[in-house]
């Protein structure tokens, strides 16, 4: 868990311009699910034809919309 724990906290921080942060257990928890998300959204882009927008540092760990479509250069 630490790689991905590394990950959230560096990803936190930035969303907060390096202020410090203080998240409870639960809301670090959600982190983690939204964050394994991002890397399935991820490896299924890489792995078939159908492509997803990826977060960016404003819309990552935010209740956003995925639009998730079939890629054109594989039709």
């Amino acid at each position: 868990m630490a790689l991905p724990l590394a990950a959230i906290v560096h990803i936190l921080f930035a969303k907060n311009g390096g202020e410090e942060i203080s998240e409870t257990l639960e809301k670090l928890y959600e982190y983690f699910q939204d964050y394994r998300l991002e890397l399935a959204l991820e490896e299924i882009s890489r792995k078939t034809d159908v492509i997803s927008e990826p977060a960016t540092l404003e819309s990552i760990f935010t209740n956003r919309e995925v639009l998730v479509e079939r890629s054109k250069l594989l039709q």
